[in-house]
């Protein structure tokens, strides 16, 4: 669409297509590089806040977030938004940064996570690490994107995707293992 390129997020790239990504990565830098587990994307993404929304009100939202706004008419559009990009990503770093300085947590592109596919918290890790276990042929992406609405862009909302599925509202975020001194 042409706006997948230069300062915007990466989209159209698959789960497999992230953790081949990341791992060409850590050869070509001799750093570990991963996909986040949910633990570590929730983390990050929620820089302390405790509530449901970036900034604590779901009306504030839209200033950390690009998600389906008004303009959309989307039936789950989130009515308090104005969005000024409607139906695309806007460039990395437009809107307010969470408490962290981290950047699009929220919106622009749901992002892929390490963790397998599981309908509930039941028994799941308690350690921060990624759920290896439930339906690895699907894996969890978290953080909602330009064409999500209300109810997707909480920071506790969390959806599975098949990991060879490439759309233009699913990107990735790596992080990198830094051992401690």
């Amino acid at each position: 669409n042409g706006w997948g390129r230069g300062d915007r997020p990466v989209m159209m790239v698959s789960w497999n297509d992230a953790q081949q990504y990341a791992t060409w990565l850590g050869k070509k830098t001799g750093q570990a590089y991963s996909l986040p587990s949910e633990s570590q994307w929730e983390y990050i993404a929620r820089a302390g806040e405790e509530g449901e929304w970036p900034g604590g009100d779901a009306a504030l939202v839209c200033a950390y977030a690009n998600i389906a706004g008004e303009e959309t008419r989307f039936e789950w559009r989130h009515k308090e938004c104005s969005d000024i990009s409607a139906f695309e990503t806007l460039p990395v770093g437009s809107l307010k940064g969470n408490a962290f300085g981290v950047y699009d947590a929220i919106g622009n592109v749901a992002e892929w996570t390490l963790d397998c596919m599981n309908l509930s918290y039941l028994e799941a890790p308690s350690d921060g690490s990624a759920w290896s276990v439930g339906m690895c042929s699907s894996h969890m992406t978290r953080g909602g994107s330009w064409f999500t609405g209300s109810r997707e862009s909480r920071l506790g909302a969390r959806f599975n995707l098949k990991n060879g599925d490439r759309n233009d509202f699913t990107g990735f975020r790596l992080v990198r293992k830094v051992e401690r001194q």
